[in-house]
């Protein structure tokens, strides 16, 4: 990033912020020519930096997408930082793939609010605590401290993870779930018998949960936190996280292998992560990746390759996961948030975050997509015979279709 020169008239923070300036090339508006100095050319341009932080408060582990720019005006990636500013610590965004790089950069990304702040080496590992901390992105379009202007949008970091709910995942005859949360905390419902929370075992997660998935027996689960970090229960076991690696983009999900002994995990950025007897599959025939938000994966019957979902309704195949079809490239009212396999058909479900439902090779039985909701849909899941699926929102509230029978709900 290009060094930070505070202008010395402070601008607002506030939720998006805006500015414009004048720049003279080499001479920041209003400075003076030394002596005998000669006059620099009358180049001028506009530099209207903007930074837009959503949302504006979270635990540690909380995902907040950070949207910067315009391209070609010097903007650099993103830091995050105390509000006392960069002597206290900060933390970089990671790079933005299809920017324009370091200068002159732009776009949209998921940040993970960290535990520590890695730089500078001042201030190692500064631990992140509730407080006021501040996203900060510098723009020069003349690569030159001298006219660098900054941009903050402030942020507070909370001291416990949201209450929502994020996922859920059926018992192995179907007539029965279990709902988990930010938190770590699990809910069971029907014949879903609990085998332990992190809250229970006073564990604070680095990295909020971001879903839950049982065994095949359906006498344990694995909860999966946005920092890849993996929690075995009942008799699940575990076979490896990315919780202690670095990580480009936040986990969004998880699917085991048929037997249980393995599992993946899937990153915003599209990226796989096999643990156990998982193996990693070559993209197939459905296209490559765009750089949108990877919501969801889902693993064939067999185990032999699995999708991924966007957040636009994209597919992606590997291996032998057969491409069926997507919402890729057409009008969606709310982001798809999750993708479920039909265990018969092979085909697949894609659920949006207003209960709409996508079919793709799988029947479609219903959905929540013309019902107001309170909370968002979070998560979905097939029964064991491909003939009803359920979904849960963020306040816990579960919606039954097809020979999925309700169970209760934490709503």
């Amino acid at each position: 990033m290009n060094q930070r020169v505070r202008d010395t008239c402070r601008l607002s923070r506030t939720g998006v912020v805006a500015l414009a300036v004048t720049i003279v090339a080499g001479l920041a508006v209003g400075s003076t020519v030394p002596a005998g100095a000669a006059t620099p050319s009358p180049k001028t341009t506009t530099v209207t930096p903007t930074l837009t932080v959503s949302p504006g408060s979270g635990p540690v582990g909380s995902v907040v997408t950070v949207t910067f720019g315009p391209a070609q005006n010097g903007c650099g990636d993103p830091t995050f930082e105390p509000s006392a500013g960069s002597g206290a610590g900060q933390q970089d965004l990671p790079y933005l793939y299809g920017g324009t790089g370091a200068f002159g950069d732009s776009g949209s990304e998921r940040f993970v609010i960290p535990r520590v702040l890695a730089t500078p080496s001042a201030h190692p590992n500064a631990p992140v605590i509730p407080g006021s901390y501040q996203f900060v992105v510098v723009c020069d379009v003349t690569n030159n401290p001298a006219t660098a202007m900054e941009v903050s949008v402030p942020f507070t970091v909370t001291a416990a993870y949201p209450p929502q709910f994020v996922g859920m995942a059926n018992t192995a005859d179907g007539n029965g779930y279990w709902l988990a949360q930010a938190g770590g905390g699990v809910f069971s419902y029907g014949d879903a018998h609990f085998f332990g929370s992190l809250p229970g075992q006073e564990i604070v997660p680095a990295a909020q949960i971001v879903g839950i998935v049982a065994t095949p027996d359906g006498k344990g689960y694995w909860l999966v936190g946005a920092d890849g970090g993996v929690f075995s229960f009942g008799d699940a076991h575990f076979f490896g996280s990315m919780g202690s690696q670095p990580l480009d983009q936040p986990i969004t999900g998880m699917t085991r292998t048929p037997d249980g002994n393995g599992y993946w995990l899937v990153g915003a950025d599209g990226g796989v992560f096999s643990f156990g007897d998982a193996h990693t599959f070559s993209l197939g025939t459905s296209g490559r990746p765009l750089n949108l938000p990877t919501v969801g994966l889902a693993s064939t019957p067999g185990g032999n390759g699995y999708w991924e979902a966007e957040s636009d309704g994209g597919i992606f195949s590997y291996g032998a996961a057969q491409f069926q079809g997507s919402m890729g490239g057409r009008p969606l009212n709310q982001p798809v948030v999750a993708v479920s396999v039909d265990p018969i058909t092979g085909g697949y479900w894609e659920v949006a975050a207003d209960g709409g439902i996508f079919a793709f090779g799988a029947p479609f039985l219903g959905s929540t997509g013309s019902i107001r909701l309170n909370q968002p849909i979070t998560g979905m899941v097939a029964t064991p015979t491909g003939r009803g699926y359920r979904f849960v929102a963020a306040d816990g509230g579960v919606f039954d279709f097809g020979d999925a029978q309700f169970h209760g709900s934490a709503a």
